[in-house]
């Protein structure tokens, strides 16, 4: 299922009320993501107050993505999807809780049901995300953090190898594009991953209020993507 690394489009606001939950927010984050650029594709952000109610994907084919963010009692329950603006009502992305976590995403593409089943730390770090086909096991994934709560290591159960992150101290703006509970299961830090060990290294530039206008992505020394941040 697609995550969020360039996500998706709209033609209407999602409207909010007053018991929708606030994106998480600490000092200097208070400059909303407003757009990544990569190439010729680029996903845009929007909210309502401080809430992300949709978001907006072109792909370099010209195609037009939409996700948008449905709340209900303080909790995110749904993505609804649209492609070129037709909302795909048998793709909707739904979320269930326990204890104010997501305990379960899924949503149904092809005509399968596939499912997530997360598992979390006593300090509600999300641990293992296992990931179901139509109710049959599939693979899962494993996350382990540093002390500050980014995270340390990932591994998946259909591959060998194990990828070890390293941050620096800037705040990671797509992190808190997202309802804190969304951030936990999609695995995005808090801060900005400098390092992917075996194989990658991400290298910024930052603007005054320290928060990255530039992202490049190397792979065992060789550029292979490029990505430009906007705020509100």
């Amino acid at each position: 299922m697609k995550k969020i690394l360039f996500l998706l489009f709209v033609t209407s606001i999602f409207s909010c009320s007053s018991d929708e939950p606030s994106t998480t927010e600490e000092p200097g984050t208070n400059f909303k993501l407003k757009k990544i650029t990569s190439g010729n594709q680029y996903q845009t952000f929007h909210y309502v107050g401080n809430n992300i109610s949709y978001t907006e994907e072109i792909e370099s084919s010209g195609e037009i993505y939409k996700s948008e963010f449905i709340y209900e009692n303080n909790k995110l329950i749904k993505l609804k999807r649209y492609i070129n603006n037709v909302y795909q009502s048998n793709n909707d992305l739904f979320f269930q809780y326990t204890n104010e976590k997501i305990t379960t995403s899924s949503s149904y593409e092809d005509n399968i049901l596939f499912s997530h089943q997360y598992t979390y730390n006593s300090s509600g770090q999300m641990t293992i995300d296992a990931q179901y086909d139509d109710g049959v096991y599939n693979s899962e994934e494993t996350f382990t953090y540093f002390s500050n709560g980014n995270i340390e290591s990932h591994s998946h159960s259909a591959f060998t190898g194990t990828y070890y992150y390293t941050y620096d101290n800037k705040s990671n703006p797509l992190y808190y594009a997202f309802p804190e509970s969304l951030s936990k299961i999609w695995a995005i830090s808090k801060n900005n991953e400098i390092s992917k060990s075996p194989n990658y290294t991400f290298e910024y530039e930052y603007n005054s209020n320290n928060l990255p206008t530039k992202k490049i992505t190397k792979m065992n020394g060789n550029i292979i993507a490029t990505e430009l941040y906007e705020y509100y």
